[in-house]
């Protein structure tokens, strides 16, 4: 009898064994699959964080490249009056001109625009300019 004891003894025991090698092998495998779950939950919000913010900064240069953009625009005016101004300024001052009144433009069509031309034209080259 203490030989068939001592065979069911070690029966159980490697039995015990075998479940506990088992048990511990699960164990093991769902502490792995829970941090890896963990890693990729903390990643995807990470990664959402991380495109929120690349959205509010892009929102904010977009709003600062319109202002930009507006700005230059209003450069350019800016610009275009001073030197259309300046070149009235100057006109005015070194070269004595002086913008027509109403009574002294005329209108001129195509026919004697051609003609003026022509006329202009001939005199450059006999060197008379008035």
């Amino acid at each position: 009898m203490n030989s068939t004891a001592r065979a069911l003894a070690q029966a159980s025991f490697s039995k015990e064994e075998g479940w506990s090698h088992l048990l511990s092998r699960r164990l093991l495998l769902g502490l792995i699959l829970t941090g890896i779950v963990s890693l990729s939950a903390f990643g995807v919000v990470y990664i959402k964080d991380s495109n929120r913010r690349t959205f509010i900064e892009v929102q904010q240069l977009e709003q600062e490249r319109d202002h930009l953009h507006v700005e230059w625009g209003q450069l350019l005016l800016e610009e275009s009056s001073f030197s259309t101004a300046r070149i009235q300024d100057l006109a005015q001052q070194k070269l004595g001109m002086q913008v027509p009144a109403v009574r002294q433009i005329m209108m001129v069509n195509n026919t004697q625009s051609s003609l003026l031309l022509g006329e202009a034209a001939s005199r450059r080259a006999k060197g008379v300019y008035s």
